[in-house]
C-alpha cells in the first residue's frame, strides 16, 4: 500500500508534515466508527480496516527511516533481506565501532560511552550528507538515481543498532 497516495501526497523524503497531519486527521474523521454504527457490518468492518491503514500510514510517513524505507519499497530499489552489499570500507569501520563496544562492557566509562556516542551520531551526519542531495532533487521531481539513498538507509540501519546497543549499556 502506498501511503503517500492513500493520504493524496506525492512521494517524497521530506514531505510537509504538516499536510501529513492533516491528511490523517480528514481520514480519521471520515473513517470514525460513529459513521457507520447504523451502516451495514461489511461498510463498517471495511471503515475499521481503513483506520487501521490510517495510522499505519500516519505513523509510517512521520517518522524519517520508516518514511525512507516505505519509499524505497515503492521505488523497489531496496535490495532483499540479508542480500545488502555494504562497503568494505564502511564494515572495517564498523568492526572498530564494535570492538569499542565490546571494550566498553568489560570495562564500563562514561567518557568513552559518550565518544563514542558522539562517533556514532557524526558518521551519521557525514553518511547523509552523502544522501541528502540527491533525496533532495528526487523530491524536486528530478529522475535521479537513488543508490545513495539506499546506501545510506542501508548503513544507517547498521549504525543504529549499534546506537542502540551503546545506549542499553550501563556505566
Amino acid at each position: 500500500m502506498d501511503y503517500f497516495a492513500f493520504f493524496g501526497l506525492p512521494r517524497q523524503f521530506f514531505p510537509d508534515l504538516e499536510k501529513i497531519r492533516r491528511a490523517f486527521l480528514i481520514k480519521s474523521r471520515q473513517l470514525h466508527p460513529d459513521y457507520f454504527s447504523f451502516s451495514l457490518s461489511g461498510e463498517k468492518q471495511k471503515a475499521e480496516e481503513l483506520a487501521g491503514i490510517n495510522n499505519q500510514a500516519y505513523q509510517t510517513l512521520l517518522d524519517e527511516d520508516q518514511r525512507m524505507a516505505h519509499l524505497l519499497g515503492l521505488e523497489e530499489v531496496l535490495p532483499e533481506e540479508g542480500k545488502a552489499q555494504l562497503s568494505q570500507e564502511f564494515l572495517m569501520e564498523m568492526m572498530e565501532v564494535n570492538e569499542a563496544l565490546m571494550e566498553l562492557e568489560f570495562e564500563p566509562s562514561v567518557e568513552k560511552k559518550e565518544s563514542l556516542s558522539k562517533e556514532l551520531q557524526e558518521l551519521d551526519e557525514r553518511m547523509k550528507a552523502v544522501a541528502r542531495p540527491v533525496m533532495e532533487q528526487w523530491d524536486n521531481g528530478e529522475h535521479v538515481d537513488l543508490q545513495p539513498v539506499v546506501d545510506y538507509y542501508m548503513k544507517n540501519r547498521y549504525v543504529h543498532r549499534l546506537q542502540s546497543n551503546l545506549e542499553k549499556m550501563t556505566t
